[in-house]
């Protein structure tokens, strides 16, 4: 007697979420931004280790300098002050009739501006109104000028422009009698430092630019393969092997990879020979599930005639 058998319930199927969808970064992508990132801060790094570099280079030359002009005004102050028999500022003779000839002398001598104090920091005489100015130099400078030794002062004004004051005591029988006040315009070592900067910028910029580019091609040279075939294994992963337009696919793309001899040929000749073997696979089993199935029928057949 035939009993019938409850059939099976089919549990319901829950629809499955889509998946979030991610934002994809290429390894040409990252490869770009990796080397955008280097260069940028190489260029920054570089530009301010120029700036400290060419900064010292030019206050060394301005030090080098002043040592020579106070070696020199030094010997002819010295002179001129020694030939009166009181090589005293405060005396009206050597005010009026001394000293002007002598700045006067030193502008000759050195092209820059020259302001003569006395013992008291007081303007005795200038060959530039620039002297006349309260902020021409700080009184710490002649505080420190006072116990013998020189001193300057650097202002940048804007990237082109560079000047200097330079205080320096006049010592007569290693007593201070007075102070000596240049003022010297450094604009073309800095316009020229200024130059150099923005020579070596601009090359490095140069540079950085051509080798980004041939970075570019480089990586496209290297990533189109790439990004071929995981367009090929997508399309294989939703269709399977069996079209026509993907066998095409799948022999141009070989055809075109087989010439690379590196480890981009090397993937392709690989997975081309997989797919290979997996259509040789695929096929077997499909002549497997013929067969079975061939099979099943004729037991079917044989069932039912001997039913």
């Amino acid at each position: 007697m035939y009993q019938m058998k409850p059939d099976k319930t089919v549990p319901h199927e829950q629809p499955s979420a889509k998946p979030k969808r991610r934002l994809h970064f290429g390894i040409r992508l990252k490869m770009l931004l990796g080397l955008l990132v280097v260069f940028i801060f190489s260029l920054f790094s570089l530009k301010f280790i120029l700036i400290q570099q060419l900064t010292q280079s030019m206050e060394d030359q301005i030090e080098n300098d002043l040592v020579k002009l106070r070696n020199n005004t030094e010997v002819y102050v010295r002179q001129v002050l020694l030939l009166q028999n009181s090589p005293d500022f405060t005396d009206p003779v050597l005010t009026d009739e001394i000293l002007p000839p002598l700045a006067e002398n030193l502008y000759a001598a050195s092209g820059y501006p020259v302001g003569i104090y006395d013992q008291n920091a007081n303007l005795l005489y200038s060959t530039s109104p620039i002297f006349l100015s309260e902020n021409a130099f700080p009184e710490d400078a002649f505080v420190h000028a006072s116990q013998g030794s020189a001193s300057y002062q650097l202002s940048y004004d804007t990237e082109t422009r560079c000047d200097a004051h330079f205080l320096m005591p006049i010592q007569i029988n290693d007593q201070i009698a007075g102070y000596v006040h240049f003022y010297i315009d450094y604009s073309d070592l800095q316009l020229e430092s200024q130059n150099t900067l923005r020579t070596v910028m601009n090359i490095t910029t140069f540079v950085m630019v051509i080798t980004l580019l041939f970075s570019v091609l480089l990586l496209t040279h290297f990533i189109t393969p790439l990004h071929h075939l995981s367009a090929f294994t997508s399309r294989f992963k939703e269709k399977g092997l069996g079209t026509l337009e993907l066998n095409n696919q799948k022999e141009d793309l070989s055809h075109s990879l087989s010439k690379r001899h590196d480890e981009i040929g090397d993937l392709s000749r690989n997975y081309s020979e997989m797919l290979e073997t997996i259509q040789h696979q695929l096929s077997h089993i499909q002549q497997d599930r013929n067969h079975i199935l061939q099979l099943l029928s004729s037991k079917q057949a044989f069932y039912d005639n001997v039913t």
